[in-house]
């Protein structure tokens, strides 16, 4: 997956703050970055990270069944989803189908230094992303 800075720009955060974050495990691999938006005062109030991976839509709605809620982001299928049923409401994960395959959104508001919620943004967040990925 190639994003480029003026996609990472549009979504609201700084390109020049990309952090590579590749995981992968037995049969899972994530591809990605973190980015980082700043407020007035230059602290980080936002992180977004981005990852393309290979597990499949079916893969996430089964194991966040409890948390996950369904939608459409530029037509393509997605969810959101925290990673339990305590979570605090400061992080929120977007999953949704792509031209590139899975891609996988987290987004982590700093709730000292932002207000929102993680769960709305994201899916603008998503929005623009998936408005400019290559189109198949």
């Amino acid at each position: 997956m190639d994003v480029g800075d003026s996609t990472i720009q549009k979504m609201g955060f700084d390109p020049m703050t990309r952090k590579r974050g590749d995981m992968t495990a037995e049969t899972y691999t994530f591809l990605g970055c973190d980015f980082e938006h700043k407020n007035n005062d230059g602290r980080t109030d936002w992180m977004l990270t981005l990852m393309a991976t290979n597990i499949t839509m079916s893969e996430v709605r089964s194991k966040y069944k409890d948390t996950v809620a369904n939608t459409s982001i530029a037509g393509h299928d997605a969810v959101t989803y925290t990673l339990s049923t305590e979570a605090t409401g400061d992080t929120c994960f977007l999953a949704m189908d792509s031209p590139v395959g899975v891609l996988d959104l987290q987004l982590d508001r700093n709730p000292v230094r932002a207000s929102g919620e993680p769960c709305d943004r994201i899916r603008e967040i998503a929005q623009t992303l998936q408005e400019d990925l290559p189109k198949k």
